[in-house]
Parts: C-alpha cells; sequence; structure tokens
C-alpha cells in the first residue's frame, strides 16, 4: 500500500531538485537523495516517471491545474458565479510563495526548452480547454453573445496567466532581499 506521506515528500523533493537543477537536469536519483528514500526506484511506485512528478507538482501546486477534476456541475455554475471565482483563484496563485516556487521551475524551462515547453503544455492545455468548452456552453446557453468580448477575452487568459506570472518572477528578483 502506497504511503500518502512518503507521496508528499517525493513531490516536496521533486520540487526542490527541478527548482535548483532545471527539469532535464533533475534525475529521479536526485530526487530520491532529496526526498531520503533508500532507493530510487521507490519513486516508481508512486510515480510512472518524471513527466508524472511534473504533472503532479502542477495539479498540487496551481489551483488551476485542479480544474482537470471537474465534475458536470462545472458547467451548470452561472459565468456571474464561476468568473470571479476562477480570477480569485489566479489572483491568490500570483501572490502565493509556493506558486512562485513553482513557476521558478516552469517558466525558465519552457522558455529555453521546446520540449518541456510541449510537455508543461500537454499539462495546462486541458485546463484552458475545458475554460474554452464551459465558456461556448455558456453561449450557447444564450448567457454570452457568439462574438462578444468576455469569450475572446477569456480565449487570451492563458497567455494574461503567463505574462502575470513572469512579472512576480521579476519582480521577486528586482526586489528581493535574500
Amino acid at each position: 500500500m502506497a504511503d500518502p506521506n512518503r507521496r508528499r515528500k517525493i513531490v516536496d523533493a521533486a520540487r526542490r531538485v527541478f527548482a535548483e537543477h532545471g527539469y532535464d537536469k533533475a534525475s529521479i536519483k536526485l530526487i530520491a537523495q532529496e526526498a531520503q528514500l533508500k532507493s530510487s526506484a521507490l519513486i516508481y511506485w508512486y510515480f510512472e516517471n518524471k513527466e508524472a512528478l511534473l504533472a503532479e507538482i502542477l495539479k498540487v501546486g496551481v489551483p488551476l491545474a485542479q480544474l482537470g477534476d471537474v465534475t458536470p456541475a462545472f458547467f451548470e455554475v452561472p459565468p456571474e458565479e464561476l468568473l470571479p471565482r476562477l480570477l480569485r483563484m489566479h489572483l491568490t496563485a500570483i501572490n502565493d510563495e509556493e506558486i512562485e516556487k513553482i513557476v521558478r521551475i516552469f517558466v525558465p524551462e519552457t522558455i529555453r526548452n521546446d520540449s518541456f515547453q510541449a510537455r508543461f503544455g500537454e499539462i495546462v492545455s486541458p485546463v484552458f480547454e475545458l475554460i474554452r468548452y464551459y465558456m461556448e456552453m455558456q453561449i450557447a446557453n444564450g448567457r454570452f453573445r457568439p462574438h462578444g468580448q468576455v469569450p475572446l477575452a477569456w480565449n487570451s487568459w492563458p497567455l494574461s496567466v503567463r505574462i502575470s506570472l513572469m512579472r512576480k518572477v521579476n519582480m521577486s528578483k528586482t526586489y528581493s532581499t535574500k
């Protein structure tokens, strides 16, 4: 039986190792050492591979990534309730220190590493596809006009998320007292 505390310890260790070494240079062996595991093979009991660890870091650490686990009731929530809730999640995430650590791992890697950018996109794209589908459902239900500004703005949200997170990282570097 898998120990949930050990799983959390592995995820935390992976986040630290990715932050220090970058995704490509981080190895399962380094992560196992950081997690103080006796054998790196134990990681495979909890995660299929390094990409699965990456996906778990995003899922656990980034609130918007958790949207992938929605129920059909999600699509019934009116936009005037759901959109402010999602915006609050976004703004809260930008100011969260743990999220900042995750962003420090992913933003530089997505800029310099095309394969990582593709992997990152595979993890995050379903979230934005879900939101796009929600907006289409709202149009179909008559809550939005087909070519109104709200759906257009919503479709550009992934870019705004990246820009705001990159600004947060740059501001932290500029004003850090560490």
